[in-house]
């Protein structure tokens, strides 16, 4: 294998998001699995470089037993060229280990990336919108993160720990004690940062997350919040949210500081007692001196291991945490199954007996809706405010599942679609027009791979917006900005309902879609109403 490889299949975009659906636990083991190869490679560069660890105490030992006594200077000469070979091999090996572990996060990464966007895509329709919606990417993050550092090397040099103290009782039996107290106490000192850290590192995502929130919606909202004088108010309340943090943030540092200095302490403590035990044995003639400086050597390499677990608990414990939080996320939203292919719809549309909640909560919204809709016909619904319009079109586009009840498309029910194939078939002007960060022409064509520009100018001449467009500088190729901060509302809806009729989809929903429409917009929106029953569409 070549140093660095990582063996793993890599899944097509498609399949990627419709596995047949699965447990997540297995899912994270199977991108796991995929990197066993690997993992293989690193845990024997690890065997390979624990052995030349011993280099440089061995050498210390023939230094002192052998050449100082001796003063031979051909065998000094000797075994440095040799230390120095050796010593080479071992940053290569070292090398070669840190660059196989770093694949191994970006493998992870590129096997569950796609996955945990999708899912990070769904789950706002299925849980609502509390807490903070990038957290499952930043848990992935935080395990690529910690798999591509140098925590990993610890956990794969901790099993050689028995060995360098074997070896140090078979210097001297006392001296083996000394290293294996030293190495039960650093043990127990890297249980307890475990269970100090593993509540504060919790509470400080979760405080991070309400922190990030916070701004968040005030970057949405800025307008409002520089016209209403708003600033102070949320200001205050992002400051109570980031003293928490910061509060949470301290109790983690702290616990890791205090253990990080007394074990450094206690490594210290150990090598000068080491020192002076070897000493103590020289002069009652039990040890050689050289005995006393590889013994010393030797045991500050077994106890290294915990040591670097110590300084990098915190990265354990919180990619722990983001691989627990990433279970729960996959198992709430399991992978897409692959549906049989249907026939585009033609023919009707029908909810039937719906009864619809928001997601993430079990307040009714909508109770008993039932319609039916032939090809070629339109239906308005109206209502006051708060009567469940829009929630009774957020279920007719699939968007939100009905609790009881249903809806179809050619007698059809919607879940009979993938989300992607039945997209296909929809289009959706939502009350709150986004746009995202793009051209106008990616907007309108969804953002497909492929798409067809002769599509693109046809849904923008049936939405009346293709004169709109081709007045901007550089017309379809207009970049909109983030959320289409580049242009008014009225401009965004037109764009946005060209996009609802691209590829002219049977069922056309829309969701008070004249409400920034000035007299020709409105003109252009019954016209592509009209467009839509002609051609025969819903």
């Amino acid at each position: 294998m070549h140093p660095g490889a990582v063996t793993r299949r890599k899944p097509s975009t498609r399949a990627a998001g419709r596995r047949p659906a699965g447990s997540a636990r297995s899912e994270l083991a199977a991108a796991l699995a995929g990197c066993r190869s690997a993992f293989l490679a690193v845990g024997l560069f690890s065997g390979m470089l624990n052995v030349l660890m011993l280099a440089g105490s061995l050498y210390m030992l023939e230094i002192y037993d052998r050449v100082l006594p001796s003063r031979s200077l051909p065998t000094l000469v000797g075994i440095s060229i040799l230390l120095v070979i050796l010593y080479c091999g071992q940053g290569f090996l070292d090398f070669v280990r840190t660059r196989v572990l770093v694949r191994i996060g970006g493998a992870l990464d590129e096997a569950l990336g796609h996955r945990v966007y999708t899912s990070m895509l769904r789950l706002p329709l299925k849980a609502g919108r509390e807490g903070d919606s990038l957290q499952p990417m930043r848990d992935l993050d935080s395990v690529r993160g910690f798999l591509s550092g140098m925590g990993p090397t610890a956990l794969f040099d901790l099993p050689w720990m028995p060995v360098y103290l074997i070896i140090i009782f078979m210097f001297h039996w006392v001296l083996g004690v000394t290293a294996l107290l030293g190495a039960i106490v650093l043990v127990v000192l890297t249980l307890l940062a475990e269970r100090l850290t593993r509540e504060p590192v919790s509470s400080a995502t979760s405080s991070g997350n309400r922190r990030s929130g916070l701004i968040a919606a005030g970057n949405r909202n800025a307008e409002v919040v520089a016209a209403m004088g708003m600033t102070g108010g949320l200001a205050a309340r992002w400051e109570d949210a980031n003293l928490e943090y910061i509060a949470d943030q301290r109790k983690v540092s702290d616990v890791a500081g205090s253990f990080g200095a007394v074990s450094k302490v206690l490594r210290m403590l150990l090598q000068s007692s080491m020192l002076g035990i070897g000493a103590w044995l020289v002069i009652e003639e039990q040890a050689t001196a050289g005995v006393i400086i590889a013994a010393s050597i030797i045991s500050g390499r077994a106890l290294a291991p915990v040591d670097l677990a110590i300084a990098n608990w915190k990265g354990f414990v919180g990619a722990r945490q983001g691989w627990q939080r990433l279970n729960r996320v996959l198992s709430a939203m399991p992978a897409e199954a692959e549906p049989m292919l249907l026939p585009a719809p033609n023919a009707n549309v029908m909810m039937h007996g719906a009864a619809i909640v928001a997601p993430g909560t079990q307040r009714l919204l909508v109770q008993d809706a039932s319609f039916a809709m032939e090809a070629g016909h339109g239906l308005g619904i109206i209502g006051p405010s708060g009567s469940g319009k829009s929630t009774l079109v957020r279920a007719l586009v699939g968007a939100w599942q009905p609790v009881s009840g249903r809806v179809k498309l050619d007698g059809a029910d919607l879940d009979q679609w993938s989300s992607q194939e039945r997209g296909r078939h929809i289009g959706y002007l939502p009350q709150d027009v986004e746009l995202f960060a793009g051209t106008v022409a990616e907007n309108i064509a969804r953002f497909e791979p492929d798409a067809d520009a002769d599509a693109i100018i046809a849904a923008a001449k049936a939405a009346g917006a293709h004169e709109l467009i081709v007045g901007f500088r550089q017309g379809y190729e207009t970049e909109i900005g983030e959320h289409g901060e580049a242009l008014s509302a009225g401009q965004r809806q037109r764009i946005a309902l060209a996009r609802a009729l691209y590829r002219d989809p049977f069922l056309v929903v829309l969701d008070e879609p004249n409400s920034n429409l000035d007299m020709d917009g409105e003109q252009a929106l019954i016209r592509a109403m009209l467009g839509v029953r002609e051609r025969g569409g819903v």
